[in-house]
């Protein structure tokens, strides 16, 4: 229990260490720039099924997040023309704890002495918050977080073998939600949040199910400096924007494991070295991307892309689908897709999402 409990330590007094350097550092003239604030919530969730196949072991759906972040607000004396552009977001920097040892993972007619759960997830994230209403101490926002996570208690073939759901120690963290937040005076103020949750690692290894979670959380707010009347109110800002057209261009490494190689090493005799293994070779490829994009204001841009890459593991799949004799007509190390792209800026930041539909891609039965 000590050994699970030491990461989470670590952590916590890592946020408060940050949180008194940020203290410190919120006295004047820093504060005139920026409203700093330290927060936290608790919040009660419910684990989803994602398919048929999950409702087979999840016996039980509560658990609960706690959290603890910092966040910066741009003041109007430190504001810009992307803050008035966004209503002068909040960029938060938290630590999240993830508690799902009441879930019960288990098979129907499977012995008792088996033992799975998910144990405990702990999170480090970033996370950008808007408000769309202003009503005096009444706002309404919206939020997106992003980050990385740690799990107590990963798949294991032997100790931990219902665990289909979080397959290794490390995760990717995504989070999105909307809430409301009341202001109770000049320092302090109160929230609820609904919001959606997922961990996964990114097909890194298997399984990879991922975990899904739907909440609500409250939370309390203090600011380090009272905020002031016309931190609601606010002017508009000049800005020398003009539109524009520009090339985006991107070269990646692709990395993954085959789901071909976990269904192996379920379904393989307890006598094969790999049955029940947690150990999955990762496999590369290469990526490429190319994309027209207009930019027709300072917060957005539009356009077209085509993607392509190079999979030399697609030999790998293949020899999968022969062995099991259900493999397709064709395979392909080459792919190539179209796109559609949306790009948000925020200062030295931007996000962009991507829609598209493969015009050559022949990777496997699977």
């Amino acid at each position: 229990m000590d050994k699970m409990n030491q990461p989470i330590k670590s952590c916590l007094w890592g946020i408060i260490g940050l949180l008194q350097v940020i203290s410190l550092g919120a006295q004047e003239p820093y504060s005139r720039k920026h409203h700093v604030s330290v927060g936290g919530m608790v919040e009660g969730a419910y684990l989803l099924s994602s398919d048929e196949y999950d409702k087979e072991f999840i016996r039980s759906h509560g658990a609960h997040y706690y959290g603890l972040n910092v966040r910066l607000q741009s003041t109007r004396q430190g504001g810009d023309a992307y803050d008035d552009a966004f209503r002068f977001p909040s960029i938060e920097i938290g630590v999240l704890w993830g508690d799902f040892h009441r879930i019960r993972l288990a098979r129907e007619g499977e012995s008792s002495s088996v033992s799975s759960g998910l144990g405990h997830m702990l999170a480090l994230y970033g996370a950008f918050r808007r408000d769309v209403v202003s009503a005096g101490p009444f706002h309404l926002n919206y939020l997106f977080e992003n980050g990385v996570g740690w799990s107590t208690r990963p798949y294991d073939g032997h100790s931990n073998p219902n665990n289909e759901l979080i397959g290794s120690r490390l995760s990717v963290y995504f989070g999105m939600g909307v809430g409301g937040r009341f202001r109770l005076s000049s320092q302090w103020e109160v929230g609820l949040d609904l919001r959606f949750r997922h961990f996964s690692n990114g097909a890194l290894n298997r399984p990879n199910k991922g975990v899904n979670t739907v909440g609500a959380s409250v939370g309390l707010r203090y600011y380090l400096s009272p905020l002031r009347e016309e931190s609601v109110s606010l002017p508009s800002f000049p800005s020398d924007f003009h539109r524009h057209f520009y090339w985006d261009m991107s070269v990646g490494w692709i990395a993954k494991t085959l789901i071909e190689d976990w269904l192996h090493s379920i379904h393989a005799s307890p006598e094969d070295p790999r049955y029940r293994t947690n150990d999955f070779h990762l496999y590369s490829g290469l990526g490429i991307s190319a994309a027209a994009m207009y930019r027709y204001s300072l917060r957005f841009a539009s356009g077209l892309g085509i993607d392509y890459a190079y999979l030399p593991y697609v030999d790998e799949v293949a020899r999968y689908d022969r062995e099991t004799q259900a493999g397709e007509l064709s395979y392909s190390r080459h792919s190539l897709g179209l796109s559609l792209r949306h790009e948000v800026f925020y200062k030295q930041f931007s996000l962009y999402f991507s829609l598209g539909y493969y015009l050559h891609r022949h990777t496997g039965h699977l």
